[in-house]
């Protein structure tokens, strides 16, 4: 017999004899054990084994290429087998697929277990020329390359004329492929109508005001220089990789990386992605600019677009951005907006109750979305369980505006033509025949009195109000905003409004309840509390007028 003449067959019995190997405490069920279906086929299990806490194992034993082809159909079913004859709950299960050859199987097997609940292990098996196990490794899953997630961090350039904008177009290209990022999109943006011979950088405006003001301090006098004008700009933004993935493009013989990693060593996973992502960003080569700005999903869409106007000419992709076929230039705008959620502000999309995989992403964006929110996370949650009694196929639409900067959102709302756009809400619509109903977030008032100013700086600042001004380098984000939002007086709750036969009636959800409530309007309700406490609002404002230009992505201490 030669290891090529070897049936699978030898090998699982091999191992029945040698469980030890794979995990010390197997111990030897049963061989081919029958797993019957009331609604499939009946599966058979290699081995069917238990561990030292009692827990079933089943082991699926695999041996050439070819023949693990099929290996995680056959694990699905076995696992659902496994359940329903057995009586067993998944974490009272495990899998383990023991495999002599793991090319064919690597990927799926990688997948499967980053995207499965139960828990199943995977062991590569060292056999001699019997097929007699002489020694088995434990395999680690490789890194799947995640769903399609624009990272929060951009990048914006501004250009003088059209030839130093297609430089930056260029550029940008040369730097992505030489840090091997391969999924990105380009914007280009032409300035707003009316301005022929281009159109400044707010930032620089802003610095130069901050200059100005220090210069009048201290009695200098304040140079009248030109403003610099751009006829065109370049919004970058990319696939956000995982953490390996950033670290595997440092260089690691550079001093540098062994200070970023050395860093993100004490860092929470958001922050140390954020460093990452900037630090893989800023080695050489950089990509080209007369000026050069961080971006975010805010600036992007409240002040480039919305406030000043510029345009979009053309999305440039790459990677899979230019892959996929169907995805529409709309949906990269929404994206880079902060639609998908993972710029804990904004999300957007549509969903069908009745489809377990739409109503698993929502809920995952939501997860992101809202992972500073606890109250509305667990509010929309409810609300989407109550949904799931819709069997039929209905689209549904949800929209959070989530700031998360409390004492930003009382300048905003109070201040702005569009403040609305800045109060904290959300919407689940679900067309019906007959009826209307619909699922929001308001912030509500609970009567208390409210923090001042200075006593939110103290309590959350150190009592250092340019910490708190600080935030506003990211858009204002606060991940304390639920704790400085109770201190306001204020609760993050959730409605329900329900309109048949021209008969409205609204409900309150308290403690996982609906009651009956009266008539909430999220604006209402907010600027009804600012108007009843003047003297904060009065506070912030003044505070804004006198340390900022009233645009919320002008503040910058420093990049």
């Amino acid at each position: 017999m030669t290891r090529t003449t070897v049936k699978e067959a030898h090998v699982r019995d091999s191992l029945a004899t040698c469980l030890e190997k794979l995990e010390p405490g197997l111990t030897f069920v049963d061989k081919e054990a029958r797993l019957p279906s009331s609604i499939g086929t009946t599966g058979f299990i290699d081995l069917l084994a238990q561990d030292s806490e009692g827990r079933y194992v089943l082991i699926e034993v695999k041996k050439s290429g070819p023949a693990t082809r099929e290996t995680l159909h056959e694990i699905v079913k076995y696992i659902e087998n496994a359940k329903s004859h057995l009586g067993l709950r998944e974490n009272e299960l495990r899998v383990i697929i023991a495999s002599v050859e793991w090319r064919e199987l690597m990927v799926p097997f990688s997948s499967f277990v980053s995207r499965t609940s139960c828990r199943v292990e995977g062991y590569r098996l060292e056999i001699n020329d019997t097929g007699t196990v002489i020694d088995a490794e434990a395999v680690e899953p490789v890194s799947i390359e995640s769903d399609r997630v624009l990272a929060p961090w951009h990048e914006l350039r501004f250009y003088a004329d059209e030839q130093r904008l297609i430089e930056g177009i260029e550029s940008y290209e040369r730097a992505c492929d030489a840090k091997e990022i391969q999924s990105y999109v380009l914007l280009i943006l032409d300035p707003p109508e009316g301005n022929p011979d281009g159109f400044p950088s707010t930032k620089q405006m802003t610095n130069r005001a901050m200059l100005a003001a220090m210069a009048a301090e201290m009695g200098k006098p304040v140079k009248d220089a030109p403003m610099e004008l751009y006829r065109g700009a370049l919004y970058f933004a990319t696939q956000q990789l995982s953490r390996d993935e950033y670290i595997s493009r440092l260089p690691m013989e550079e001093p540098s990386t062994v200070e970023t990693l050395e860093a993100i060593s004490n860092m929470g996973d958001e922050e140390a992605l954020g460093t990452l992502h900037e630090a893989v960003l800023d080695l050489q080569p950089r990509p080209t600019s007369a000026f050069f700005e961080i971006g975010y999903p805010a600036k992007f869409r409240s002040r480039l677009l919305e406030d000043e106007g510029w345009s979009i000419r053309e999305i440039r992709r790459y990677g899979y951005f230019r892959r996929n076929m169907l995805l529409s230039d709309d949906t990269i705008v929404q994206e880079i907006g902060g639609a998908q959620g993972n710029s804990k502000q904004s999300m957007k999309m549509s969903f069908r109750p009745n489809q377990k995989a739409e109503v698993a992403e929502v809920r995952r964006r939501i997860d992101e979305c809202l992972c500073d929110n606890e109250p509305w996370r667990s509010q929309i949650n409810f609300v989407l369980n109550e949904l799931a009694h819709y069997s039929e196929d209905r689209q549904c639409y949800i929209q959070i505006m989530n700031p998360c900067s409390a004492i930003t959102t009382i300048y905003l709302s109070a201040s702005r033509d569009d403040g609305f756009l800045y109060v904290p809400t959300y919407q689940i619509r679900v067309p019906e025949d007959d009826t209307e109903l619909m699922y929001y977030g308001a912030l509500q008032h609970n009567g208390s009195k409210p923090f001042t100013l200075k006593q939110v700086v103290d309590t959350f600042y150190d009592g250092q109000i340019n910490q708190m001004l600080f935030t506003l380098q990211w858009g204002g984000y606060e991940s304390r905003d639920v704790k400085i939002v109770r201190k306001l007086g204020l609760r993050y709750k959730t409605f329900k409004a329900l309109a048949a036969d021209g008969d409205r009636q609204f409900f309150k959800l308290d403690d996982h309840q609906w009651e009956a409530s009266e008539a909430v309007d999220p604006l209402d309700t907010y600027l009804s509390f600012l108007r009843s406490y003047g003297a904060l609002t009065s506070e912030v404002l003044e505070l804004y007028a006198s340390r900022w230009d009233g645009r919320m992505v002008n503040f910058y201490p420093d990049d």
